[in-house]
């Protein structure tokens, strides 16, 4: 049953107006608690507890503890809840028996008054006017119920907050995406697998940083804002600073700032922080991403390559990581990875060959490797804007990059896709350079950097050359960094990790949003009026993605369950008061009848991007799952999600509510459903 919030936040506001007339602080200043809700339990357990009858009697006051309400359940004269903070949950019984609450004037008492004489005793307040999700601190002796569950008999209590909006019903697993990604608040609140993943997050970054300090890495701050948005190949973000009448650009890279102080002899230095690439979002992109980059004079990228395996080694043993470990792949199965030292290494030209027959690095002209593509039957969307170095990669993900699972080293690179690093000594047609592909995801990208001042200035030249064709991902010259260059540059190794991937490999995600506290959403949009409603109504469209793997009748169920959800929604979401809207040839539809257009995904992987990519455009999307499919009462349903990790589950069918040439942007490769 769906909560009306306006009702809920009535009733709640009603009741904060009753706590402060029986003379308590609804939002005191400040309490202490001796012990987390998790240290507390550990506490417990080398404590000789007493039963419930003694602790009722006369109970002792050995722990303090402070949180959320997240669960209430009342027996009459008992009332049990839970307790969570950011370390767990616990069960908290408020008792007749012997029950304190804290006033206003600081003093704990059995029972309140208000002015016109009404009485509530500790126990009733508790019962009748805490909610889920009101802040309360609690002192009282642990022990353990006739089912041996350790809970804290609470002796005294103070209320800390009033909640005036309700949390969201069956919260985990059952809401939907979009929601925790926009309200993380909300996440970490009901999802404690969340809270683990983000403070886990925090324990990596600071074993990260231990490591390099292990290390006698220098940690450096360059700037954010930039002339020129170089470093790697990808389009910026673009704004204009007002002081300065010029237009300046969102870093791509922590790239040229390390080199600057290689010159300047600081031999090792690293950065941590944010990049920013204006391109298109799907699980494995963000526009705003979390990068890790290092440079270290006199090493060569076979030295970081070492350095790596010494990294993963460190990380996983002081965070205490399993080598062997499941991880999810880009159809959201979980599948055996080993991280076990040394790793595989692969010449990436011969890889690429191996794959497509092409030897990439033999190509200078962009016309010539497009024809030899399209020859052998390879199509790549939007090859045609594409230049010479992005083909080369768009090509090597396409046919070689998905079938990478275990940790590998790909090294030999053509000397286009790495504009700063240094030409082999051997073959000047490809670069000292390695990257690290995990499952598919490249998460290490190193190099033995480009020294030479002049190779380096024409290089640059090659990519502003391919920007001014319409190559927006191509690499953007900067001449200043050429000009500290002619001072001279030692030999140097650089290094750059992608942190959101590798974090969203060990904790089983296959979207880097679920280990991003706050990742950019769009912003949640204005109500319309009935005409806008209706002419936004009309601009829309259904698909409706299918799994073709599943029996048709098992796709016909899923595709009723996918609409009816989606018209529920979109009459609530867009529709408003409009009953009834006309067609192009006049005749009558109720707003909330919907006729899909049935489209095929290639695979469960191509159906994750698309509900990714869908969310991050703003609309509506309903899911079907193996798990809806199997499930025959909401018990079940919930208890299959709770069973699972993010992204265990199969979709059967997605329907995705938005304008029309979104949706057909989005599903341009698809094909009609039994076509």
């Amino acid at each position: 049953m769906s909560v009306d919030i306006n009702n809920e936040r009535s009733v709640r506001l009603d009741k904060l107006a009753r706590i402060r007339a029986l003379g308590v602080h609804p939002y005191p200043e400040l309490f202490k608690k001796t012990h987390s809700i998790a240290d507390a339990a550990v506490s417990a357990e080398t404590m000789e507890l007493r039963d419930l009858e003694a602790v009722q009697t006369n109970p002792a006051r050995t722990h303090s503890l402070a949180g959320r309400l997240v669960l209430k359940r009342s027996f009459g004269k008992l009332v049990f809840a839970s307790l969570r903070d950011e370390t767990g949950t616990i069960q908290i019984l408020f008792s007749s028996a012997s029950c304190r609450i804290r006033r206003r004037d600081n003093a704990y008492v059995d029972e309140l008054t208000n002015d016109a004489g009404d009485t509530v005793s500790a126990a009733k307040f508790a019962d009748k006017l805490l909610d889920l999700g009101d802040l309360v601190w609690v002192s009282g002796e642990f022990f353990y119920t006739q089912k041996w569950e350790l809970t804290l008999y609470v002796a005294d209590y103070a209320f800390l907050g009033k909640a005036l909006r309700p949390l969201p019903e069956k919260y985990h697993g059952l809401s939907d995406e979009e929601t925790k990604y926009r309200k993380r608040y909300l996440d970490l609140i009901t999802d404690p697998e969340t809270m683990a993943r983000m403070k886990f997050r925090s324990r990596f970054i600071a074993t990260l940083r231990e490591f390099y300090a292990l290390h006698g890495f220098t940690e450096i701050e360059g700037q954010t804002l930039t002339n020129t948005p170089t470093g790697a190949a990808a389009k910026p973000y673009i704004t204009h600073q007002n002081a300065l009448g010029i237009d300046v650009y969102l870093r791509i890279s922590h790239e040229i700032p390390l080199k600057l102080l290689n010159i300047a002899g600081m031999e090792r230095v690293f950065e941590l922080g944010k990049a920013f690439r204006n391109e298109g979002m799907d699980p494995s992109h963000l526009p705003e991403h979390t990068h890790l980059e290092h440079n270290v004079m006199y090493w060569t990228y076979r030295d970081n390559m070492r350095f790596t395996e010494e990294m993963f080694d460190y990380l996983f043993s002081k965070l205490d990581l399993e080598k062997k470990r499941k991880i999810l792949n880009k159809n959201g199965e979980l599948i055996d990875v080993d991280f076990t030292t040394p790793w595989q290494q692969e010449d990436y030209v011969e890889l690429v060959k191996r794959d497509s027959g092409l030897d990439v690095s033999t190509y200078t002209d962009v016309e010539t490797l497009r024809r030899d593509i399209r020859a052998r039957g390879i199509e790549l969307p939007g090859m045609e804007a594409m230049g010479l170095t992005t083909l080369i990669d768009y090509l090597y993900k396409k046919v070689s990059r998905p079938k990478i699972i275990n940790p590998t080293f790909l090294y030999n690179y053509p000397v286009v896709l790495k504009p700063f690093a240094r030409r082999n000594d051997t073959n000047p047609n490809v670069a000292d350079a390695f990257q690290l592909v995990v499952n598919g995801w490249e998460l290490v990208n190193s190099y033995s950097e480009l020294v030479d001042p002049i190779d380096q200035a024409e290089r640059f030249m090659a990519g502003d050359k391919a920007l001014d064709e319409g190559d927006e991902e191509a690499m953007r010259g900067d001449m200043e960094f050429v000009e500290a260059m002619e001072h001279g540059m030692t030999p140097i190794s650089g290094w750059g990790l992608g942190v959101d991937r590798l974090l969203s490999l060990l904790t089983k995600q296959n979207n880097l949003r679920d280990v991003t506290l706050f990742p950019l959403m769009r912003p949640e949009t204005q109500p319309l009026s009935a005409k806008e409603e209706e002419a936004r109504y009309r601009a829309k469209k259904i698909v409706v993605v299918v799994d073709p793997s599943y029996p048709v009748g098992v796709v016909a169920n899923a595709l009723s369950h996918a609409n009816i959800m989606l018209a529920e929604h979109a009459e609530k979401a867009f529709i408003g008061d409009i009953k009834i809207l006309k067609d192009a040839d006049g005749y009558n539809h109720f707003a909330n009848s919907i006729y899909p257009i049935v489209n095929l995904a290639a695979s469960q992987e191509r159906v994750q991007e698309f509900v990714g990519a869908a969310r991050s455009e703003g609309l509506l999307v309903a899911e079907f799952t193996d798990i809806m499919a199997k499930a025959h009462r909401e018990r079940e349903l919930v208890d299959g999600y709770r069973s699972k990790q993010s992204g265990e589950f199969r979709y059967i069918a997605v329907a995705i509510f938005g304008p029309t040439d979104t949706v057909e942007q989005l599903a341009k490769d698809m094909t009609l459903y039994g076509a």
